[in-house]
Parts: structure tokens; sequence; C-alpha cells
């Protein structure tokens, strides 16, 4: 028997030239079995949508290259030594070592290719196997950057998938941005699943996809799951006060996020409890921006007596909100306590009794630095005595 060897497929049998010419009987060898050459390959090439077992493959061909690179080796290198030992004995016992196809000694080194540890040639096989546009700069910067920008790419459902399988190898890469490329729940599914499997990315960017109720239950998930993010971006998904609930609390109990960013939803009155919740218990926040929702009566209250409690806030953007004056007095009451050094209060609908609160705070705090209160409805005259009196304080 010789044996030839495809590319990408298996090894197969063929008749030797000795059964061929009705030669004498040769040594058995053993049959090779079947031997995957690229796993990863071949279930991209298999036509299946099961994403989670195209991760799981990546993490078991990544997993075995690192540990042990060799076994198929030494098996075939076992099996093409028996050969040679056959093709001695035929020789000492008088025959022609040459008459022993050396055909079946196989060139192992061929046949594994290269181990892809950048993700760019699972890349290249999702995008073909999904029918998704391959993104060139992204294909780019996994061989070479560590931060990937690739928002308003108009990536999709079916562009996540090809993104989220790369990234289950590549470890590289610690910031990705994916903003505004409609994502929606069904395309977040498939980054959730990566982030788990990812102890590398740090940095976040989901804003602006579309992702509702359904994409903040998968957002809960992965915070969850994985401990390592620092910063993250979900501004402007249509999150509702309903969604806060669940949002805060996965935001409240990880360890290590120090930035998020939750402007630009439709978090109301009812969003309160649980947002202020947040900011008294978390432990690691830095960075907080709530800007662009609709929080105003009740819910600022329950904002400010949180703020009141925290540790560790130093940047708070409530901006273009309706905390109004009666909100500026309970933040007011806060500020001797918390500590900020940067509070954002523009367009909060503050009169002069709010301007006036936040004044006599200022005494108080060591730590505020920046207090922003432009376009609030505040008197022009009021206005300049306010900062008179900011400049006095200094």
């Amino acid at each position: 028997m010789k044996y030839s060897v495809s590319s990408y497929s298996t090894v197969k049998a063929l008749p030797s030239k000795a059964a061929q010419t009705g030669g004498d009987n040769l040594p058995d060898i053993p049959a090779l079995d079947t031997i995957p050459t690229n796993q990863f390959v071949g279930n991209i090439l298999a036509g299946t949508d099961d994403v989670e077992g195209d991760i799981r493959v990546t993490l078991e061909n990544k997993a075995r290259h690192i540990s042990s690179p060799t076994d198929d080796t030494r098996a075939l290198s076992r099996r093409t030594s028996g050969s040679t030992k056959s093709a001695k004995l035929r020789a000492s016992a008088g025959g022609n070592e040459d008459d022993v196809d050396t055909e079946t000694v196989l060139d192992v080194k061929e046949r594994f290719p290269p181990y892809d540890g950048t993700g760019q040639l699972a890349y290249e096989n999702a995008c073909a196997k999904f029918h998704a546009l391959p993104i060139s700069s992204f294909h780019r910067k996994l061989a070479e950057a560590t931060s990937i920008d690739i928002k308003h790419y108009g990536v999709g459902p079916k562009g996540a998938k090809a993104i989220a399988i790369p990234m289950v190898i590549n470890s590289r890469v610690t910031a990705l941005n994916l903003a505004g490329n409609n994502l929606t729940s069904e395309g977040l599914e498939h980054i959730v699943k990566m982030m788990v499997e990812n102890d590398f990315i740090t940095r976040l960017n989901l804003s602006d996809n579309n992702l509702k109720t359904d994409g903040a239950k998968l957002i809960c998930e992965m915070l969850q799951l994985n401990d390592n993010l620092e910063v993250l971006d979900i501004s402007g998904n249509g999150f509702t006060s309903h969604d806060s609930t669940i949002l805060c609390e996965a935001i409240e109990n990880h360890i290590h996020l120090k930035v998020v960013n939750l402007s630009n939803n439709e978090f109301g009155e009812e969003s309160g409890k649980a947002i202020g919740s947040m900011i008294s218990e978390t432990a690691s926040l830095r960075e907080l921006d709530l800007s662009w929702n609709q929080i105003r009566g009740r819910a600022a209250t329950e904002i400010a007596k949180g703020l009141k409690e925290n540790i560790c806030l130093k940047y708070f953007d409530l901006s273009w909100n309706g905390f109004g004056n009666k909100g500026c007095m309970e933040l007011a009451e806060a500020l001797s306590s918390c500590t900020l050094t940067e509070l954002n209060l523009e367009s909060n609908r503050v009169g002069a009794e709010g301007v006036v609160a936040l004044c006599k705070a200022l005494p108080d705090t060591d730590e505020l630095k920046t207090l922003k209160l432009g376009k609030n409805p505040l008197p022009e005259e009021f206005a300049v005595a306010a900062l008179e009196l900011f400049l006095s304080i200094e």
C-alpha cells in the first residue's frame, strides 16, 4: 500500500506498486485514520450556522496547538518508522530494500498549516461561511493593533458573527469599538459569547446599536461572566426605566468597571431607585455618564441620595436631564461628602434657587474642581454674580 496526503483533508490509502505487480507479500502496515488538518477551518466550511460551536472549536484548536502541537506527528512518525523497519528486514532476508514502497514515508511537516494567533485566517473563513462582507481595516488591525475602531461600518448581525470568531483567538486587541453598526440583540449575542471567552478586551463600545430590552439582558449576562472590562459604552440603545433595574445591578456588582456611559437612553423617574442604588454601592466606578435621559423628580432625588454615600466617583455627567431647582438642592447636600472632581449640570432647568444652593455647598467640598451650569434659565446678571462668587471661593 502507499499513501497520498491531500492538502486540507485526509490521508488516503492507495494500492502499492508491489501489490499492482503481484510481488511478494509485505508485512501489514497499519491503516491511517482520517486526520483533520485544521478543525476550525473544517467547521467553517462545513456550512453550519452554530457560532457558539465555531468559537468552541476555535478554542479547542488553540489549546491543542499550545499544549501538544506534535501529538499527531508523533503517531505518524511511529507508523513511518514501522515501514522503514519492514524495508530493512526485507533487505536482510536477501531482498532489495529499494523494492519497498518509500512513498509510505509522509512529509508531516507540510500537513499542518502554521497556527494563526492573530485570527486573520479565522476571519477570512468566517466571512466566507456567513457571506459577510470583509472589513479590510479590521482584518489588518488584527495583526498589528491593540485598539480596533470600526464604528459606523454597517456590520449588522451577520458581520458580528464573523467578527466574534477571530476575537476569541486574538490576544493583542484590548479595545474594540463597534458603535453605530445596528448590531441589534441578534448580533450582540455573538459578541457576548466572544467576550465570555476573551480575557484581553478591557474597553468595549456598543453604543447606538439598537439593542433594546433583549440587548440589556445580554449585556447583564456578559458582565456576570466577564470581569475584565474596565470601560463600557452602551449609550443610545433605547434602554428604558425597566431595563435600568437589571443593568444597574450588573454594573454595581462588577468589580473592575471604571467608566460607564449610559447616556442618550430612556431612563425616567422609575429608574431613580436602581441608579441611586448603583451609585451608592459601587466600589469601582470612576466616571458615569447619564446625560440625555429623562431623569427628573423623584429619580433626581434618589440619584442625589446615592451620590451622598458614594466614595469613588470622580466624574458625573447629568446634562440634558430635568433636575430642576429641587434636584440641584439635593445634589448640593451630597457635594460635601462625595469625592466628585467634575459635575456637569448643563441644560437641567436649573434656576436661581438651585444655583444658590450649589454655591453655598462649594466651600464645604475640597474635591470639586469643575461645575458646569451652562444652558440653564439663569438671568444674565445672576450668572455674573454666581461666577464672581465661584471665583472668590477659588
